[in-house]
């Protein structure tokens, strides 16, 4: 989605253009000098402002007023309001700004960042919540999401690693052994005979994870024929 011409213009227009500093501060700056700063928009559809920028105010209580932000890592606090003031909701981003950019605060859960001089254009890129409201950008969040996946992958490989150590131990008549189906809930069961590929398993107990008291309802002991590679040895 892209900012209307009147934002862009609102942001460069005039001599001067009001300016916050890291320390929330205020100054005049010449329209020159805008590159060198950062610029912040509130969202532009409701009764929002930029209410803070590391913990103090702007000074400005104007619904939609831009501020100017000089480029490092800060937290920006933004309030709007739907309705009244008892409608109002905070939502906070610490992210590091960059000069010359656009940020645009139209989204709790991600930033629109644009180059501040081309605002008509298509926006350049995304800050994303990577965690506790602290924002990354685009390369950054993948960056993340590929580690995610990679521990989960990590994970899953570290288990069938020690099922293949442990199946000389549960294809063993009489094995207690254990899975987690449905998450949050184990199946206990026995080795009742073997096969070259599975094992024979008396399914004889349900238990809640955790809270070994607590059973699940419906539970009936069954018998069954599964692999021994997806059951591990009870703990």
């Amino acid at each position: 989605m892209r900012i209307g011409n009147s934002v862009s213009r609102f942001c460069v227009a005039g001599l001067f253009t009001l300016v916050v500093a890291s320390c929330a501060t205020k100054e005049q700056i010449p329209t020159e000098r805008l590159k060198d700063y950062a610029l912040l928009v509130p969202r532009q559809n409701n009764n929002s402002i930029i209410s803070e920028i590391d913990g103090r105010s702007p000074g400005l209580s104007l619904s939609g007023a831009t501020v100017n932000m000089q480029p490092g890592r800060h937290t920006v606090e933004t309030t709007s309001c739907f309705g009244g003031t008892n409608t109002c909701k905070p939502d906070t981003y610490t992210f590091e700004a960059q000069s010359g950019m656009a940020y645009v605060f139209r989204n709790p859960s991600v930033v629109e960042v644009y180059d501040r001089f081309n605002m008509d254009k298509p926006r350049v890129g995304y800050l994303h919540d990577a965690d506790s409201r602290v924002f990354v950008n685009d390369r950054e969040y993948a960056a993340l999401q590929d580690k995610s996946m990679r521990q989960v992958i990590d994970a899953g490989l570290a288990v069938s690693e020690q099922r293949k150590r442990n199946l000389p131990l549960v294809r063993k008549i009489g094995a207690r052994i254990c899975q987690e189906r449905n998450p949050g809930i184990i199946y206990i069961g026995y080795v009742e005979a073997i096969a070259e590929e599975k094992v024979q398993i008396r399914v004889a107990d349900a238990q809640l994870k955790g809270n070994p008291a607590i059973r699940p309802g419906g539970f009936s002991p069954t018998i069954i024929w599964d692999s021994p590679m997806q059951w591990d040895l009870c703990e």
